[in-house]
Formats: C-alpha cells, structure tokens, sequence
C-alpha cells in the first residue's frame, strides 16, 4: 500500500461519470466532499457514483466528508460596513444592534458565554485577528 494518498475535491466541476473515471486511472484515492456546499441529496449521489465507478475499475476509494463548522454572522452595519483600527477596542454582542467601528451584533446566541478573555476572534475568513479582552456573558470586548 503507498504511503502517500491523492486527495480530490469532489464537487460540480468534476463529479461526472468521464471525470470520476479520470481521477481514479490517475490514482486519486481520496474524494473530499465539502459539506458546506450542496444538499445531503447531492453528496449521497455523488458518494454512490463513486463507490459503483470504484468498484467497476477494481479501485478502492475513501470518501472524506469535511464537515462544516458553526457559521458565526455580524450582523448590520451603518453604512454596509466600517473599517477597525489596529489595536482599537471592538465589541461584538448578542444584542440586536447596528455595527459601526466600535461595535457589531452576532447571531451566534451564545458568543459571549463560550469566548473567554485571551481567545482569539477571527473575522473577515481571518484576515483580522481579535484578542478577547474581557467577556460578560453578552459582549465580548476585544483589541
């Protein structure tokens, strides 16, 4: 058995039968699935089709589902958005509000409760890195 794996996302651009086929006679053994795009309907299509194509070719094929994780929103802001200052204090709170630099909403209920002072808050894909400062239940204060 070889130690290393090809690993291929399986997703709209390469889930036909000609492009399965492809994949597996050039040794893909892996197909990801992300879960964050598609119905489960979908995925279980696309799972069938490769264990029968797999199977027909005398191929094994594992499937590796990445699972999504909670998807945590700011909520509205003035104007559409706002820009931070590095090292300005920001607040995100589970209370209704409308965000500007200072302050933003989130629709995660319980951010607040589950942040604690020193974690790391990442908005905007990650790009900005917030250090959580002080946390009391509702808001979490950061820099």
């Amino acid at each position: 058995m070889a130690n290393t794996k090809i690993v291929a996302t399986l997703g709209p651009a390469c889930s036909s039968e000609d492009c399965l086929r492809s994949l597996l006679a050039t040794g893909v053994g892996v197909f990801r699935i992300n879960a964050s795009h598609g119905t489960w309907a979908e995925h279980s299509s696309n799972i069938q089709q490769v264990r029968q194509i797999a199977d027909q070719m005398g191929r094994e094929a594992a499937i590796l589902l990445h699972l999504q994780g909670p998807k945590i929103r700011l909520g509205a802001f003035e104007g559409g958005g706002c820009m931070l200052e590095a090292g300005s204090p920001f607040t995100i709170t589970v209370k209704k509000i409308l965000g500007n630099r200072h302050f933003a909403s989130t629709d995660y209920g319980d951010f607040a409760k589950e942040v604690k002072p020193g974690d790391s808050v990442l908005l905007a894909d990650g790009s900005i890195e917030l250090r959580a400062v002080e946390s009391d239940g509702t808001s979490v204060h950061a820099a």
